[in-house]
């Protein structure tokens, strides 16, 4: 990106802050860490949410959605992914860690500090019997 597209962003950002979800685009790095633990010789179908610009897509900060909707996308989520299927997704605080272990197996969290905001990605697994 350029400089210029850099400052439309920041002023996107500025102005909506919750639909566009960081001051910055992602970076690489970031998408990297994302999918570092993909079995691609295992993946059949790949869901990505939300639409935006960065290295990957804008993703749903999910703290930020009030506590109902957050359950359905959650629940949604969950029926979707096949037994032992993986849900990565990054947010910006470990805040969601706990609701995320509610409803998934946790298998790891991994800090990227060079995003700007700095991120956590969080790589679970579907629970048995969800």
């Amino acid at each position: 990106m350029t400089s210029n597209q850099y400052v439309m962003f920041l002023q996107r950002f500025i102005k909506n802050p919750k639909r566009v979800g960081s001051v910055l685009p992602s970076l690489r790095s970031l998408a990297s860490k994302m999918v570092q633990s993909v079995s691609w010789e295992d993946v059949s179908t790949i869901a990505e949410f939300g639409s935006g610009t960065g290295a990957i897509t804008r993703f749903i900060e999910l703290f930020n959605f009030k506590s109902e909707l957050r359950e359905t996308l959650l629940h949604q989520i969950t029926e979707s992914l096949k037994p032992e299927g993986k849900f990565i997704a990054f947010q910006y605080s470990l805040q969601m860690k706990k609701h995320l272990s509610e409803k998934f197996i946790i298998d790891k969290i991994d800090f990227v500090p060079l995003n700007f905001p700095p991120a956590f990605v969080y790589t679970c697994r579907k629970k048995e019997g969800i």
